[in-house]
């Protein structure tokens, strides 16, 4: 009866292995999808800059160039304004340093001459504080941080397929 009941236990830790290997891979795959379309946004931005900067419309003002998050700027939270204040941004993000930190750490602007009129400017889309030639600089900056990030999230899944193919 002891041989049955180790077999038993070893049958059972392999298959919560598996199951344990499919919910990893589950999450994976969940995160290369996230992922993808992040890329694919960043391509399509510096698609539309490089565009905007050949056909030479670089000092017309644009519907909003900056698409922002939002999971950060829910439109409900702001009374679906489309016109971005001094006081709507303090509101949502509490400082000028926050709101200036998220321009720098999601959407990779920086401007040199700090102030809320630049701020307001930026959020509004009147990106014209840095030149086509940076907008594409970051843009592709960006693009080569998430197609890193997918290359490190494929490298995982194969990682995770071949310990799984092991396990079984």
């Amino acid at each position: 009866m002891g041989k049955l009941t180790d077999s038993l236990k070893g049958a059972t830790q392999k298959m919560s292995d598996l199951k344990h290997g499919i919910h990893e891979m589950q999450q994976l795959g969940r995160d290369l999808a996230d992922n993808t379309l992040e890329v694919a946004d960043a391509a399509l931005r510096t698609g539309y800059a490089y565009a905007k900067a050949e056909s030479g419309k670089t000092g017309e003002k644009t519907e909003r160039l900056l698409d922002l998050n939002p999971k950060m700027l829910d439109a409900d939270q702001l009374n679906q304004t489309t016109c971005w204040t001094q006081k709507l941004l303090e509101a949502r993000f509490g400082s000028f340093n926050a709101a200036y930190q998220y321009l720098r750490d999601v959407h990779n602007i920086r401007v040199k001459q700090r102030s809320w009129k630049k701020l307001v400017d930026i959020f509004n889309g009147n990106l014209d504080a840095r030149s086509p030639e940076q907008r594409l600089a970051s843009l592709e900056q960006l693009f080569s941080k998430q197609e890193q990030r997918i290359n490190e999230l494929e490298t995982k899944l194969i990682e995770l397929i071949q310990s799984l193919g092991q396990a079984l």
